[in-house]
């Protein structure tokens, strides 16, 4: 049996092929994932096909899968299965100091982003973008910085500044921390959290 390296994640299905013989096909007792044996509405087997179906396996790992037919060898395939894509249902964005607790606009914040897939699994190596909008109604220039970027907004003016990486991907746990200052002033900012796709907004 041949393991599915395409699309081989907990969102997709699993197809793993072999080949086809349609008298083992009518002698299969069980297919297994791990220790667990599927339900018959778990799978399919045809044209040479082992289709195991979405959400059966919905956390990334290598899992040994087994097929016992009745007459035959147990046949068994190690399968890689991937994290899912960015959820936007489970993935957080969690601001630090909390605007509930502030008495004043704090100098720093923290914005602390989690990515994870539909099933809660946290995807590492995921690169958010950001996007800058500062009004200025001061005599002078403002600046502002975020991620390690410093922005300048010219006295009484709007800027809107493009779309960028932030510096640094999601690390193992899935999480990634923007920092941002913010200096006294009379003006306003806005700071936007996009996907990978640079167009999608999280935050």
């Amino acid at each position: 049996m041949t393991p599915d390296t395409t699309d081989n994640n907990v969102d997709n299905d699993l197809t793993i092929s072999f080949d086809e013989d349609a008298v083992w096909n009518s002698k299969v007792t069980a297919i297994r994932v791990g220790d667990t044996v599927l339900d018959d509405g778990q799978y399919t087997i045809t044209n040479g096909q082992l289709t195991i179906k979405e959400g059966v396996i919905q956390t990334p790992g290598n899992y040994t899968i087994t097929v016992e037919a009745t007459g035959y060898q147990d046949a068994s395939v190690v399968q890689t299965v991937n994290v899912g894509e960015f959820s936007t249902v489970q993935s957080t964005a969690v601001l630090s100091p909390d605007p509930e607790d502030w008495v004043y606009l704090p100098d720093t914040n923290e914005l602390k982003l989690t990515a994870k897939d539909q099933y809660g699994n946290t995807i590492q190596g995921y690169l958010f973008k950001a996007k800058v909008k500062i009004v200025n109604q001061e005599n002078s220039d403002v600046i502002m910085d975020v991620d390690g970027t410093s922005y300048t907004c010219p006295a009484n003016q709007t800027m809107v500044f493009p779309v960028v990486n932030l510096a640094s991907a999601t690390d193992e746990d899935g999480d990634v921390t923007v920092h941002f200052a913010v200096q006294p002033g009379q003006y306003s900012y806005r700071l936007d959290i996009f996907l990978n796709d640079g167009e999608t907004m999280f935050w």
